[in-house]
């Protein structure tokens, strides 16, 4: 999103995969991270789920950057999920990153950017 900030022309984008962290074979997750939320996905590719808090964060940042934008903006939110783990979970199994991302994306985002 960077690059485009300042260029004035109009930006539509979206996001995918915000509720993971990828890491390769499960052998190689820092060991920080060894009680958290993991998933592997095959030999050589181990997910971690992010937090709530971390969620909260991303949406924070999205909107952050979208309102520096110069010119008009859309932004697609999968309202239901931003991933595959994310939108087959169940309530029960913390089917919350796209919850916890799109609520501080939505209090923080500058509706007044909204391309027309």
């Amino acid at each position: 999103m960077g690059a485009i900030i300042r260029s004035q022309i109009p930006y539509v984008g979206s996001c995918g995969a915000l509720d993971m962290v990828n890491f390769e074979a499960i052998d190689t997750v820092p060991q920080k991270f060894k009680n958290r939320n993991l998933y592997q996905h095959n030999p050589q590719v181990t997910l971690m789920r992010t937090t709530a808090a971390e969620n909260q964060e991303i949406g924070r940042f999205i909107a952050g950057k979208l309102n520096q934008m110069e010119g008009p903006v859309r932004f697609l939110l999968p309202l239901k999920g931003v991933s595959l783990i994310d939108a087959s979970a169940s309530p029960s199994t913390t089917r919350r990153p796209t919850k916890c991302c799109s609520k501080p994306w939505k209090g923080n985002f500058d509706r007044g950017r909204i391309a027309g």
